[in-house]
């Protein structure tokens, strides 16, 4: 697995390749992640297009750093969430939880639009 970071719009852009499963890319994406807390980015958005593989330890990792951005009053939101991944997000009803996006534009645009100030 591979990940790319770019900033867009006061937005963090992850672009995830590759399959995040359990071992070594689930433990990088939780480091990752980490990071972009003790920098002070909050606001995150994971592009999923790329990625081929998402079992529950990479479910687990997302969910994990969701929910830490979100008591630090960012969130962690989807783009370009590919049928098999999504499969996998509809199966464990973790869909509901997760915000998802297929426009760049928009999943950013969705920071300035929420009324809870993120």
């Amino acid at each position: 697995m591979t990940i790319a970071e770019r900033a867009v719009g006061g937005v963090t852009v992850l672009d995830i390749d590759g399959q995040l499963s359990f071992g070594d890319a689930a433990e990088c994406l939780r480091e990752y992640l980490d990071s972009l807390l003790a920098r002070d980015q909050t606001r995150i958005i994971l592009n999923l297009g790329r990625l081929s593989t998402l079992d529950s330890s990479g479910l687990g990792e997302i969910l994990r750093g969701q929910r830490l951005f979100q008591q630090q009053g960012g969130d962690l939101r989807l783009l370009g969430v590919a049928a098999n991944v999504h499969r996998t997000l509809a199966m464990t009803r973790v869909d509901a939880r997760l915000r998802t996006f297929d426009l760049e534009e928009v999943a950013v645009e969705s920071f300035d639009r929420s009324t809870d100030g993120q």
